[in-house]
């Protein structure tokens, strides 16, 4: 029977293998489809919630949204209660 770690491993292998296909086609990095996924699931959602669920600090996600900005996958709003 195989062990879990050897799942685990194949299952990652795929997912590099996706990410390496889709970033070729898309230009997207691997480690901004987190960011994507929970924006499309949560729109209007602040960057301190993206944080909060991603575990990674406020500035990596300012990065982060900053270059999908930038590839147009997303548009950046102000908060009028941050005002």
């Amino acid at each position: 029977m195989r062990h879990v770690s050897g799942y685990i491993s194949v299952l990652h292998r795929f997912a590099l293998q996706f990410y390496n296909r889709a970033e070729n086609e898309t230009g997207l990095r691997g480690v901004q489809y987190p960011y994507l996924f929970y924006i499309c699931r949560h729109e209007g959602c602040r960057q301190d919630e993206i944080a909060k669920h991603l575990h990674v600090n406020k500035s990596n996600v300012t990065r982060q949204l900053e270059k999908l900005k930038g590839a147009e996958m997303i548009e950046i709003r102000k908060d009028p209660e941050d005002e």
